[in-house]
């Protein structure tokens, strides 16, 4: 018989230079706090987003911001949403545009 790992079979076809196909992310939710408030919050925006049809991806991971910004640039994301406690205390979150680099806070209200 004759198998290969799926896993061995995406990265010989990386190799190869496969055009694998990028899914369009529209936000990619970065909890910028490991304290559950903040993560809940984002786990709600990330919902409240998906039921107007957005396609969100949420770093739960336990990375720093910083590498979760270098983890959302090099996956080609262009919109990044921080969530911040202190953003969130005044009921808003921090946008930033990765192609530009310009930042700027929204007013959330749900």
């Amino acid at each position: 018989g004759f198998a290969i790992g799926f896993d061995r079979l995406i990265l010989a076809l990386e190799e190869e230079g496969y055009p694998f196909p990028k899914e369009r992310i529209d936000f990619y939710i970065i909890p910028a706090s490991k304290k559950d408030s903040v993560i809940k919050k984002s786990i709600e925006i990330a919902n409240h987003l998906r039921e107007q049809g957005k396609k969100i991806d949420i770093d739960l991971t336990n990375r720093s911001l910083k590498k979760s910004m270098k983890y959302a640039d090099s996956m080609g994301f262009e919109k990044v949403m921080i969530v911040g406690e202190k953003d969130l205390e005044e009921g808003k979150v921090t946008v930033r545009d990765m192609k530009t680099g310009e930042q700027r806070r929204i007013e959330i209200d749900f």
